[in-house]
């Protein structure tokens, strides 16, 4: 399983643990305001640090596919961990992460607060494939604690971690259970706020969209609104689906494809119970009751139903994959690159059940795009100050593709350039073009050109 790096949180820890001598002297009652106190930087938790997470021997020692379970945690190093914090507040810690996160409360709004949030938790918090943190007795691991310094989590708990740091600054917090998913909504100028760690999306858009933060229930009003939104793109990489036992499973082990965001919300038919009612759920008890908890309250809970307008599910476009020769030699200063590519497809249910689809393999379209620089990232080695742009297409954008024959698309690239040239294509829907849907383009593929000279 995922190698815990306890020894990085150490220097941190030490440092917390003189702040919490000081903290725990006043009351466990949650304060509308504290003095932030300095905190170094979460480690990162994305591609860069997973080599490092991940022993190389565990790949060479992979089990079978059985093992990729969602019970089956590295239970060892999770109780070695819950052993070193036995005595730890939790309160304490939960204030110096809101802290670090909102950098020491100079953003002003509560929403800037709250962004700031997200952005930190898309770092701090990996979404495993299959496995997350349980105990041996099935049951979820919800100490926010542990949860943050194993660094990562499912949607129900990175939703749980942002209610008890909104409920150990201040502010009023729920749990929001949808279709699919698991959100939190956070209380501010006396009104909820839809609070989205886990679905990955990128603040610079999620900010333009909603330029003030709705509620769910706002949401359900125009739920394809969401599916403007770059979602999950980490869920697209082949690191990604590397279980901590080394296995690379199936891109999709539960539903036949990627849910859009709306449906993932709002779709009932991905629900176990497809009947059942959606609820908003808040947590019970005192913090002082919550410390002696092995789970920090989790257990003890209050619900209501919260009524939605449910949508129909809907499957995202999969992904596509080009491929291009790595180098070419131009003639005449005129570069010509065949680029092949699986037709795009998406699954869609023949019924109302959701493992009874069919794959859609109509109306699409498609956008190839050469260009002179990189766009800055792919799925497994991503660049947020980049991802999700697609290539500029600065030398040569085409929209007309060709069947082999054999069951592949190509097309033949022309444009005059030498020097490394960097491909990518878009696949479009016409039916969620027309809703404004957000399409995740491909991979990008570097052609070194060379110029052919002759003597």
């Amino acid at each position: 399983m995922i190698q815990l790096r306890i020894k990085t949180f150490l220097p941190w820890l030490s440092v917390l643990l003189m702040a919490i001598i000081v903290a725990t002297t006043a009351s466990l009652n949650v304060p509308n305001s504290q003095q932030p106190l300095s905190v170094p930087d979460l480690p990162n938790r994305f591609e860069n640090e997973l080599n490092a997470r991940i022993p190389k021997d565990l790949f060479a020692n992979a089990k079978d596919l059985s093992d990729a379970d969602v019970f089956n945690y590295d239970f060892k190093r999770l109780e070695e961990l819950e052993s070193k914090l036995r005595d730890v507040p939790r309160l304490p810690f939960l204030r110096e992460v809101f802290a670090h996160a909102t950098t020491a409360g100079a953003l002003d709004s509560h929403q800037d607060r709250w962004f700031a949030v997200m952005d930190f938790l898309r770092f701090a918090m990996r979404h495993p494939p299959v496995e997350q943190p349980m105990y041996p007795d099935k049951t979820m691991v919800t100490d926010p604690m542990l949860l943050l310094l194993l660094g990562e989590g499912r949607c129900g708990q990175t939703a749980r971690l942002v209610v008890d740091l909104a409920l150990a600054n201040g502010y009023e917090a729920r749990l929001v259970q949808l279709a699919a998913h698991y959100v939190a909504e956070v209380k501010w100028d006396a009104k909820w706020h839809w609070i989205d760690a886990n679905a990955d999306f990128p603040t610079e858009q999620l900010r333009a969209l909603f330029p003030e933060l709705p509620n769910v229930a706002d949401l359900s009003r125009d739920p394809y609104a969401l599916d403007r939104l770059p979602a999950c793109g980490h869920q697209w990489g082949q690191r990604y689906r590397r279980t901590g036992h080394g296995q690379l499973i199936p891109r999709h082990v539960v539903l036949p494809g990627m849910p859009l965001t709306s449906s993932a919300y709002f779709a009932k038919a991905l629900r176990p119970d497809p009947n059942e009612d959606f609820y908003h759920y808040y947590k019970q008890g005192t913090v002082a009751e919550w410390e002696k908890d092995r789970y920090w309250g989790w257990r003890n809970l209050s619900h209501e139903v919260h009524a939605i307008t449910p949508v129909a599910s809907e499957f995202a476009i999969e992904v596509p994959h080009i491929v291009a020769p790595s180098v070419v030699m131009s003639q005449d200063g005129v570069a010509k690159i065949p680029v092949r590519f699986l037709p795009a497809f998406r699954p869609a249910l023949s019924s109302g059940e959701t493992q009874k689809c069919v794959i859609e393999t109509d109306g699409f379209s498609y956008e190839i795009r050469v260009s002179s620089k990189t766009r800055g990232w792919d799925y497994d080695f991503r660049n947020y100050r980049a991802m999700p742009k697609a290539g500029l297409g600065d030398l040569l954008v085409l929209r007309t593709v060709d069947s082999d024959g054999d069951g592949t698309l190509q097309a033949d690239l022309q444009f005059r350039h030498t020097g490394d040239v960097f491909i990518d294509m878009t696949a479009f829907s016409d039916k969620l073009q027309s809703r404004n849907s957000f399409f995740w383009p491909s991979n990008e593929v570097v052609v070194r050109v060379l110029e052919q000279k002759f003597p």
